[in-house]
């Protein structure tokens, strides 16, 4: 099924990956360790030229690590999220045409690449190969 998923341009997402891979649990310890805070680790498999997500913000801070190919990544306006509008499923998404969209700077990650993407921070991601 993920190969057919694939092979419709659908983006992968494997949640908390750390928990089922031991070393990725211990480097994700030791990461939470680091900052003294909780954290998890997800996967996103995204297929060449296709955009995993439109244009939106998360509600936590994330660290991003290219581990296979590249993917250009559109960063945007920053927004303070009020925690109790993330009831509203699209609370958090952004339309193209929208002008927090308009003035973005693209940044493209390589294998072995990694990015911060602090709360609240507009972006959106395509697999380039």
């Amino acid at each position: 099924k993920a190969g057919e998923a694939l092979r419709h341009n659908l983006t992968l997402v494997q949640n908390h990956v750390h928990r089922s891979y031991a070393p990725l649990a211990r480097y994700m310890r030791r990461i939470a360790a680091f900052f003294a805070l909780p954290g998890g680790m997800n996967s996103y498999t995204t297929p060449p030229g296709s955009v995993g997500f439109a244009y939106h913000f998360d509600p936590s801070d994330a660290f991003v690590l290219q581990v296979q190919g590249s993917k250009l990544w559109d960063l945007c306006q920053r927004k303070l999220p009020d925690p109790l509008k993330f009831s509203n499923l699209t609370y958090n998404q952004f339309h193209p045409d929208h002008p927090d969209v308009q003035k973005c700077e693209s940044v493209e990650l390589h294998e072995g690449d990694a990015i911060y993407l602090p709360v609240g921070l507009v972006h959106r991601a395509a697999s380039s190969n």
